[in-house]
């Protein structure tokens, strides 16, 4: 019986798959918007793709056998100096400066760089870099704004705080950090001490000559306040014409000392503006006595020559004569204060007594 044949093996070859159009290296890079290129050791350009016309509008020829220090923007050349000197070193760097397009404007590009190697030996560098201009400026846009932002809350949280006439602390800030230091002292049974300021006679200084004078004179006791504690303390215009000064770690006598300084600087200071009120007031009092033969004609009649200026009453005038003055209440923290409320308050009723016994030495 016969074994069954195999079946004949075919002869004919496989074909070969079909080859597919691969465009060559050269051809991917010419297409790409992303710059291509190569340097030598010394910095010298010795290939740089097309994409460097279509982007930024050089020529390759114009760049090729030359370095790139033309075509870097002057304020970033020392920095790119930098990078360089970390790619001879033998690392790759990524980094974003300004090159200068063919018109000569700035435009930021992201570099990614890495060194070329020849049989161990550093050979120049090649890298990508592309523009990241339209990024740079929205993100200096947000960095602006950002900035912008800060500023006003700055601004905000210092006029919330802050006496907008003086720059010392204002009353809402002065209560707050005098509830904290009375919270402290009281835990650590430190000392605490609160001075309180009031102005004499400042309602004549307003009504005689002016609010402008009335504030140049605020302003001035404030510096004077200011510049006369410890660095320590807090200095604060509560309203009007009453200033505190908040003083952490001072007992009654320390802190009589300290505002001992501060009304040495003010009596100093008001005695000369009290000078000049006086002399102010005197030749307010001389001015108007002789308007009438100065001017010619019935005040009344509408026929002066000029502004008649209304002279301050008697009572102004005899006020402004009277010396500018200020009465200070110190107090330290007893067991005895509640809290910071009753020491301000303790405060500003000692503050009082001094001015009602100033003012009856005065009298006599």
């Amino acid at each position: 019986m016969k074994k069954p044949s195999k079946p004949a093996k075919s002869k004919a070859k496989a074909k070969p798959a079909a080859k597919h159009n691969v465009p060559d290296l050269r051809e991917i890079v010419e297409s790409l918007n992303d710059v291509i290129y190569a340097r030598d050791v010394h910095g010298v350009c010795t290939y740089i793709s097309p994409a460097v016309e279509r982007v930024f509008g050089h020529k390759p020829a114009d760049l090729v056998g030359k370095t790139f220090a033309h075509v870097i923007h002057p304020d970033d050349r020392e920095y790119v100096a930098g990078i360089a000197r970390t790619i001879n070193g033998g690392e790759a760097v990524e980094s974003e400066h300004r090159i200068l397009d063919q018109q000569g404007r700035p435009r930021w590009v992201n570099v990614k760089a890495h060194p070329t190697f020849r049989n161990g030996k550093f050979a120049g560098a090649h890298g990508v870099f592309f523009d990241v201009t339209e990024r740079k400026v929205i993100e200096e846009a947000l960095l602006e704004s950002q900035h912008r932002l800060e500023e006003a809350l700055a601004k905000e949280q210092e006029a919330a705080t802050t006496d907008a006439l003086t720059h010392l602390a204002n009353r809402r800030a002065f209560y707050s950090a005098g509830e904290t230091e009375v919270r402290r002292a009281r835990r650590y049974q430190r000392p605490l001490a609160l001075a309180y300021l009031d102005l004499d006679n400042f309602k004549a200084v307003n009504d005689g000559l002016g609010h402008e004078v009335g504030d140049a004179l605020l302003v001035t006791v404030a510096a004077l306040v200011r510049g006369n504690v410890r660095s320590t303390d807090l200095a604060a215009r509560i309203g009007g014409d009453e200033f505190a000064v908040l003083l952490p770690e001072t007992g009654d006598v320390a802190a009589k000392t300290v505002m001992e300084k501060v009304s040495a600087a003010l009596r100093e200071t008001f005695f000369a503006i009290s000078t000049r009120l006086e002399l102010a007031a005197a030749a307010s009092a001389a001015s108007s006595t002789g308007k009438q033969a100065a001017y010619g004609g019935d005040p009344g009649s509408g026929s002066q020559g000029g502004t008649l200026i209304a002279p301050p009453s008697p009572d102004v005038t005899t006020s402004m004569q009277r010396p500018v003055g200020c009465s200070i209440g110190v107090l330290a923290l007893a067991p005895e204060h509640q809290g910071f409320e009753a020491l301000i308050r303790e405060a500003d009723q000692r503050m009082y007594r001094m001015k009602r016994g100033a003012r009856k030495s005065a009298a006599r």
